[in-house]
C-alpha cells in the first residue's frame, strides 16, 4: 500500500500566511477518510525534516507570494525548484531542496514524488489573528480546489502503482 502524506503550511500571526493552516483543518476528517495522512503544522526549516521523510507521495500545501492581483488568492501547481518554503527566508532556514538533499544524503527515505500546491497571497508582513477580506470570500473556492487537486494526484500515484 503506498502511503500518502498531505502537510499544510502555514503561520498563524500573519494575516494570509495562516491559509494553508485553515484549508488544512477544513480538509482533514474528509482526506483521513479517503485513508491519507494529513499534518497540519507552522514548522519551519530542519523541523519539517521527519515529516517529509517515510512516504511515497509527499503533497504540501502552503502559500505562496504572488505579485500580481490575479493570482491573489488562485491555487497554484508549483515545481520543487521554484518552491522555498518561506518567502522571507534567514540564512539559517532551510529550503524543500535542502531537506531533501539531507534525506537523500543520510538514506533517511525520502518522497518518491512530491506535488506543491501553493495558494496565492499577496500580504506577507501584516499580522494578524484574522484572515484577509479577500482570502476569505475565496476560502470555499480554495478549500474546493485543493481538495480535488489532492484527491487527482493521489488517485494517481494509487492507479500507477498497480500497474
Amino acid at each position: 500500500m503506498q502511503k500518502i502524506r498531505v502537510i499544510f503550511l502555514g503561520n498563524s500571526l500573519f494575516l494570509e500566511d495562516k491559509i494553508g493552516l485553515l484549508v488544512g483543518e477544513r480538509l482533514r476528517e474528509n482526506l483521513e477518510s479517503l485513508g491519507l495522512e494529513v499534518v497540519i503544522t507552522e514548522r519551519i526549516g530542519i523541523n519539517l525534516l521527519d515529516l517529509i521523510i517515510g512516504v511515497d507521495l509527499l503533497i504540501i500545501v502552503d502559500s505562496v507570494y504572488v505579485d500580481n492581483d490575479e493570482l491573489w488568492g488562485e491555487v497554484l501547481i508549483l515545481s520543487l525548484n521554484s518552491y522555498y518554503g518561506n518567502s522571507i527566508k534567514a540564512p539559517h532556514t532551510l529550503s524543500l531542496r535542502d531537506l531533501l538533499d539531507i534525506a537523500k544524503m543520510y538514506n533517511l527515505g525520502p518522497p518518491k514524488e512530491i506535488i506543491i500546491i501553493g495558494i496565492g497571497i499577496r500580504d506577507l508582513v501584516t499580522l494578524s489573528s484574522d484572515l484577509s477580506e479577500k482570502l476569505k470570500k475565496k476560502l470555499d473556492y480554495i478549500t474546493n480546489k485543493v481538495f480535488d487537486l489532492i484527491v487527482h494526484f493521489s488517485q494517481n500515484m494509487l492507479a500507477n502503482s498497480r500497474h
